[in-house]
């Protein structure tokens, strides 16, 4: 049991660990991010020739959001109180492995765009970016739901 504890408090450091990195990049001044990302386009053209600044920008949205959507999924799975609120009681428990992460995830969106990026120099909060953040922690979650339930087939065998 103990083992379990220990191991659900090294999950949910690892998510408050990502959940600072994509803080952190929404600190960074406009000019500073955008030659962060041009680097990186710089890199990728060379496999995908046909990617723009704007795509780029947009994937790493969903990508981050889609690692904070898995993580926080996985974490759950360590404690399964959390998947237990009262008032969830009628939701079926796999819907609540895939909408408390995304839910989560898209707080941590709000407080990304809606505060830090229009208090930083030169970036902007968009309700776009949110919704794209959503859609990828969404399909974070998903796919840890779908290797669980993959596992548990397997096991079952």
């Amino acid at each position: 049991m103990e083992r379990q504890k220990k191991n659900y408090y090294i999950w949910l450091a690892a998510d408050a660990l990502w959940i600072f990195v994509i803080l952190g990049h929404s600190l960074m001044p406009g000019g500073v991010s955008g030659q962060e990302s041009g680097f990186v386009l710089q890199l990728v053209r060379h496999v995908l020739p046909f990617m723009t600044h704007h795509l780029l920008r947009k994937m790493a949205h969903f990508t981050e959001y889609a690692i904070l959507g898995g993580m926080l999924s996985a974490t759950m799975d360590r404690d399964k109180s959390l998947l237990r609120p009262a008032v969830l009681q009628r939701t079926s428990e796999e819907a609540r492995r895939l909408w408390l992460p995304a839910l989560f995830a898209l707080l941590v969106a709000a407080v990304d765009e809606g505060i830090i990026q229009r208090i930083t120099p030169g970036r902007s909060g968009e309700l776009r970016d949110m919704l794209i953040d959503l859609g990828g922690a969404l399909f974070g979650a998903a796919l840890v739901c779908l290797f669980r339930r993959k596992g548990a087939k397997s096991g079952q065998d």
